[in-house]
């Protein structure tokens, strides 16, 4: 690359506002001899216990080998030949800024043995926060869910994390605050199936979640943060799935990579099909299939040792149909919902030198919701075009300075947002008993006829913007990370905050121990779905009592949080890790939604205050003569305050929710959740089974005050109302069992062939996931589904 390209992408960068979340380090090893000569054709393994990462490479011609994208961690290095005494050591990345090694081999002696020993070490000395990573191994393996949510479903195995019908994410009792980061990229809108579509886990190499000690370059969304690292490209690989189950379940994936020395490829595609895509809130699953597809390209192209350049982009397709409840279905409903989201993203990853490193990236994303009515839907006759668009531009600059690495960065993002909305009153005598026009300023949602619907159409620009600056500074055994966050927001509200973050870690290297602890000040911008309308004063004016006195509407706030966690990390014989942690969370302007009736719409409320607090503790076993396996326990309390702000309530008695101060548990206030999965494959075998269970405690149920349970034998069946605890207002507990099995029955020189057979919810359990309330509506827990997967590797 010449000098003055480089000098006009520099003054880019630093002219850019933007920033970049790699969170992904690089290893290069130049391989030599005594004499100082390269050595070509040797093997090299790196492997990670923490991040699950494993790889192995060849050096070429100058002796050099390059391992890319590194999630932050403790690794083993052996370098192995036959000519050569072995050579093993311990690397740890945390940092994006490169790592250089020069390795001298001696050469092997008549009498010395080829007895290589030593893992990689399962607690990381410098980590501060409470972060997991899943890697390859347990990405390709995993067990076999619906469409759409296998990214979802393995967060979710990852204590701390609850899920809610439709496969929603909650991190720690929060509401609307799962970030996903792409190669770098944020997404900061809803991921879950019922909205958009999640990251392709068949695109993802390896992903690190983190619920804590969460550093200053991520912001806006904090409740968990879900950082991905896309399959980066390789010499050549080729896989082709194809699957099938009941609940119609079908589809199939390509994954294509290769490498043709400065250009790199990754591809992956998907599509398929089932007839049981949202939880339902009938047992009969009524109207409830779906068609997927998805895209994903990944191209990098490396000019020298210092630069890499890299494009990819995604294609995202689901159209669902809403299922209905059972007067629905009896009056003829046909609700379609239509998702579709697109991504483009360039980027620019410039080596300084050893001690310092940037990346640029610009991107620009699409994502549209289209819900559609047939004229027999009752109550309501409901129309959804919602779009907004996200041009967005980041960057960042490490540099280490002996034993400070400092990262300074930045963003900025443009978001158009459009939406279009449509209700009108099929059924009045649904609404009849609780809306009472006598307490509306404006029209009764009654008045709403197909002839004479209910109207809102409106478009408006979004700006967010960020500065920040970290340090990892390391002091012997104690590390310190150390960060401040700037972020600026203009939409219906004007915000800012500067947010400050503080990690401590001290390691004990005699008894492999970790203890930590955590602060992030969270600056928390309210959800982008539906939020012109839910803040406008049209909306407003059809919820009863809150019209009153109102002439304009009221924009749902910006949130504040204070995070706090204490943990720690300990090795128990070199096979088993055990981390515990307690944590508290409070914020101002808590994020939750109002679930409209069953449509797949729902509507961002915020609580005036909340408090979530809990402890979470997870043992993993790294590999125990072809044992691995995990198991967690989550304890939360959370609790949220009156008034609420924001929604769309039509009819509902929703003055309890007005009056301030009152006290209620918030929508994910689950208090008990524990799982554990187990995966035995003995060392050489062509086999493997695993198995495993899920045990909820239940969410809490917000039935209007004075519902008894004979006022709703009529809409719901009595196996249903017994799955609901009345006096305590919860659901009651359950559990659900797994199980699966691989063999690999073919394997010659690359190519491989592997079926999987996958069988949920062994027992057939029936159970619930959310009840009808005021917030959320029903949803029924998928029953016993047995999905087999063939797979060719080539």
């Amino acid at each position: 690359m010449s000098a003055g390209l480089k000098s006009v992408l520099l003054l880019v960068c630093v002219l850019s506002p933007a920033y970049s979340q790699t969170r992904l380090g690089r290893i290069i090893l130049q391989v030599q001899d005594e004499s100082k000569a390269a050595l070509p054709g040797v093997e090299v393994q790196l492997a990670s216990n923490q991040t699950h990462f494993s790889a192995r490479l060849i050096t070429g011609t100058s002796g050099e080998a390059i391992f890319r994208a590194l999630p932050f961690g403790t690794y083993r290095l052996l370098i192995e030949d036959m000519r050569f005494e072995p050579d093993i050591r311990t690397l740890i990345v945390t940092s994006e800024v490169s790592q250089s090694l020069s390795i001298e081999l001696r050469v092997r002696g008549p009498a010395s043995q080829m007895t290589v020993s030593g893992v990689s070490p399962l607690v990381d000395p410098r980590k501060t926060n409470s972060s997991m990573y899943q890697g390859e191994k347990q990405i390709s393996q995993r067990l076999a869910s619906l469409p759409n949510r296998d990214l979802v479903e393995m967060v979710a195995c990852l204590p701390g994390w609850i899920l809610e019908s439709n496969g929603v994410l909650h991190p720690r009792g929060s509401e609307y605050q799962t970030q996903y980061v792409f190669d770098g990229v944020p997404i900061f809108d809803n991921r879950s199936p019922g909205f958009s579509s999640a990251p392709l886990a068949d695109a993802a190499e390896s992903f690190e979640v983190m619920t804590a000690g969460i550093p200053a370059e991520f912001g806006r969304k904090l409740g968990g943060v879900v950082n991905v690292a896309s399959r980066a490209a390789d010499e050549g690989r080729g896989l082709i799935q194809v699957y099938a189950g009941n609940q119609a379940l079908v589809g199939g994936a390509l994954q294509l990579g290769g490498n043709t020395g400065k250009l790199g490829y990754s591809v992956a595609a998907s599509a398929s099909h089932t007839n049981r895509y949202l939880d339902p809130p009938a047992i009969e699953n009524f109207y409830n299939q779906a068609n997927l597809a998805s895209g994903f390209i990944r191209l990098d192209f490396a000019p020298d040792k210092e630069d890499v350049f890299r494009l990819f982009a995604w294609a995202n397709y689901t159209h669902l149909q809403v299922p209905n409840e059972v007067f629905q279905q009896q009056a003829g409903q046909q609700q379609t919902r239509l998702n579709r989201d697109q991504d483009l993203t360039l980027s620019w990853e410039h080596y300084y030198s050893s001690q310092a490193a940037s990346t640029v990236a610009l991107y620009t994303r699409h994502l549209s919701a289209d819900l559609h009515s047939n004229a027999r839907s009752t109550p309501l006759l409901t129309e959804q075009d919602r779009e907004f668009d996200a041009h967005g531009a980041n960057i960042s600059f490490s540099r280490g300075f002996g034993a400070h690495e400092l990262k300074l960065g930045g963003d900025a993002i443009l978001s158009p947002v459009k939406e279009f909305f449509r209700i009108a009153v099929t059924d009045p005598a649904f609404f009849e008993d609780g809306s009472d026009p006598a307490q509306l300023d404006a029209r009764s949602i009654l008045d709403f006829t197909p002839d004479n619907p209910f109207l809102f159409s409106k478009r408006r620009n979004s700006l967010d913007y960020s500065f920040f600056a970290q340090d990892q500074w390391r002091l012997k055994n104690l590390t310190f990370n150390l960060g401040l966050r700037y972020d600026g927001y203009r939409f219906l509200i004007h915000d800012q905050a500067w947010s400050p973050r503080l990690g401590v870690a001290y390691f004990i290297s005699k008894t492999q121990t970790n203890v930590h602890f955590s602060y992030d000040r969270a600056f928390q911008t309210p959800t982008i779905e539906n939020l012109l309308l839910t803040s406008s004063a049209e909306a407003q004016a059809l919820s009863p009592v809150r019209a009153q006195g109102q002439e304009g509407g009221i924009p749902v706030p910006a949130g504040w949080g204070h995070f706090y966690e204490a943990g720690f990390s300990q090795e128990v014989g070199k096979k088993l890790r055990i981390d515990a942690h307690f944590f508290q969370r409070d914020f101002r302007n808590s994020e939750d939604d109002d679930v409209f009736f069953n449509t797949g719409i729902s509507f961002p409320i915020t609580m005036s205050k909340a408090r979530v607090q809990g402890a979470e503790l997870r043992a993993e076993l790294s590999k125990w003569h072809g044992l691995t396996g995990f198991t967690s326990y989550s304890n939360l309390l959370g609790v949220a305050y009156t008034p609420v702000t924001g929604g769309l309530f039509l009819g509902e008695d929703i003055a309890v929710l007005l009056q301030p101060g009152l006290r209620f548990p918030i929508s994910q206030d689950q208090r008990n959740t524990l799982q554990f999965r187990v995966h035995y494959q003995p060392d050489g075998s062509r086999w493997w089974v695993a198995g495993g269970m899920r045990y909820e405690s239940g969410l809490p149920v917000e039935l209007e005050e004075g519902t008894t349970p004979e006022e709703l034998r009529s809409s719901f069946p009595q196996v249903i109302l017994d799955q609901v605890n009345f006096s305590r207002n919860r659901i009651r507990p359950h559990d659900v069992w797994d199980a699966s099995g691989g063999f690999r029955f073919w394997n010659a020189e690359k190519r491989l062939a592997t079926l999987q057979l996958d069988l949920l919810n062994l027992t057939n359990r029936f159970y619930l996931i959310n009840f009808e309330g005021l917030l959320s509506g029903t949803g029924l827990g998928l029953g016993r589904t047995a999905v087999a997967k063939l797979s060719f590797q080539f």
